[in-house]
């Protein structure tokens, strides 16, 4: 662990610990504090030597909830039920009253010995305070979740299957964190004053979600993601590649049908550069936000000095990055059923890669100070797919945001907004307002932008997404091409 520290020659393995302010002989009966990996190294090392019925992993929310206190359950307590709204640090510890034998709310300088305190009626020591547990779960929304208008990038940036829940505070959480109700998150490398409880149990209710990125919201899809985050990651790559990359005869080989509504990436990018060069705007930076895969950068490569594609998805960026140091890249394309052919992903020979860069990153949080200023921006079916789509366009838009004066935005959106990837609160459109008028999207996307933007463009064009070779999604997106102000 990262806090022991090795005390005499190597070999014996003697550790001291170190603590906030000392280090100290090891105090074998304390919590140790460890990071996620560390922890479930532990578990698959202890479940090989002792080989229980179940391997051993960690505790779930719901388990840590099984095993807290009556006291925290009796609901004719009301509010008081939180032993923290109740006690100070110096009383949190002392048991006067059966709730409140917990070693939180800094009652002691440092973490105690693990049956220093009496237990819970299930019998189980400091499920509060001490060290935060570690959970199985990744972090997530218990239902009725909706973003607050005030504090719109709090939780939902980590609900993206990257970061682990922690639950039960430790001792110096302090206020809302040491509370009965605090549900925190961190990335599963960190170290924060937490150690773990093993369990061995048959069945694991643990919320596992799918790993989205970093840093963000749901996967930008670029309208291609019509189905639930529970799709597999691959199956999706692959679709992604197809979208972006593949040829009109691997899309859609057939005479008849809407073949013009293929090679959507490049389309919208050919629109935007069109759209620079009529309103005599410079071709030097442009932002591809939402860029999947990256077919819509490398085409604005063609023209545009440096191209920075963003993305929440760590697997998307990582097969654009494929593509630019390759330019290639293979891909299963579906057949039908388990049949899938292999197909190579390829940029034109004239595209300058060196020309384009693609990073991670939370379209809502886009600051100047690392990304500079952009003579335009592409978003592109990302909106209906990010948790706080209206702080992503007013952070863009601002005065101290990414887009330079006298810029383009181009916007695509198809509409699809779904309480799956936004809550109904934060959608742009698609619903009623208080008096009963309809909200479109374009209306939304407008009362958003406000006085800092001025609509030059609106058209609709055709989508077309092959899911196997006789099926095929069909959508026509709205685009809107802005004119930034001073």
């Amino acid at each position: 662990p990262t806090f022991w520290v090795p005390d005499g020659p190597v070999g014996l393995h003697k550790y001291k610990v170190r603590l906030i302010f000392d280090v100290v002989d090891m105090p074998m009966s304390w919590p140790v504090d460890v990071n996620t990996h560390e922890a479930r190294a532990y578990c698959a090392w202890k479940s090989s030597i002792d080989k229980p019925a179940h391997p051993y992993r960690l505790i779930s929310e719901g388990e840590h909830n099984v095993i807290r206190d009556k006291a925290t359950k009796d609901l004719s307590k009301g509010v008081k039920r939180d032993f923290i709204m109740v006690y100070d640090g110096f009383n949190c510890a002392t048991n006067s009253n059966g709730d409140n034998k917990y070693n939180s709310n800094l009652a002691w300088g440092s973490q105690s010995p693990v049956d220093a305190l009496a237990p819970s009626h299930t019998g189980h020591h400091d499920v509060f305070g001490n060290a935060w547990h570690w959970c199985e779960d990744d972090f997530n929304g218990l239902d009725g979740f909706e973003v607050h208008p005030l504090y719109t990038d709090f939780s939902t940036p980590c609900i993206d299957g990257l970061h682990q829940m922690i639950l039960g505070g430790s001792f110096i959480s302090t206020g809302d964190e040491a509370s009965i109700w605090s549900r925190f998150h961190f990335r599963p490398h960190f170290h924060q004053h937490a150690g773990f409880r093993m369990v061995s149990a048959a069945q694991n209710e643990a919320k596992i979600l799918p790993k989205q990125g970093t840093n963000g919201a749901s996967n930008s899809a670029n309208m291609v993601q019509g189905h639930t985050s529970a799709v597999d990651e691959e199956k999706m790559l692959d679709e992604h590649m197809l979208f972006h990359y593949g040829a009109r005869m691997d899309v859609f080989p057939w005479e008849n049908g809407p073949s013009s509504a293929t090679g959507f990436p490049s389309r919208v990018a050919q629109l935007l550069v069109d759209a620079a060069s009529q309103n005599g705007v410079a071709a030097n930076r442009v932002m591809d936000l939402g860029c999947s895969v990256g077919g819509s950068s490398f085409e604005l490569c063609s023209t545009f000095q440096e191209v920075v594609g963003i993305d929440v998805s760590s697997p998307y960026i990582t097969a654009a990055n494929e593509m630019k140091a390759d330019g290639q890249r293979s891909y299963q394309r579906k057949e039908e059923g388990a049949v899938f052919t292999t197909l190579l992903a390829s940029t034109d020979n004239d595209v300058d890669r060196t020309r384009v860069k693609f990073e991670v990153a939370d379209p809502t949080a886009l600051s100047p100070e690392v990304y500079g200023k952009f003579d335009a921006v592409l978003v592109n079916g990302l909106l209906e797919r990010l948790h706080a789509p209206e702080a992503c366009l007013k952070n863009l838009v601002a005065a101290e945001g990414v887009m330079k004066p006298g810029s383009l935005l181009v916007i695509t959106s198809a509409g699809n907004w779904s309480p799956v990837n936004t809550p109904q609160s934060q959608w742009l459109g698609g619903y009623k307002n208080e008096s009963g008028a309809y909200v479109s999207t374009l209306e939304g996307i407008t009362s958003c932008l406000g006085s800092r933007a001025k609509m030059i463009r609106k058209e609709d064009t055709p989508l077309l997404v092959r899911n196997d070779n006789r099926q095929y999604s069909f959508s026509m997106v709205e685009v809107s091409v802005w004119k930034i102000g001073a």
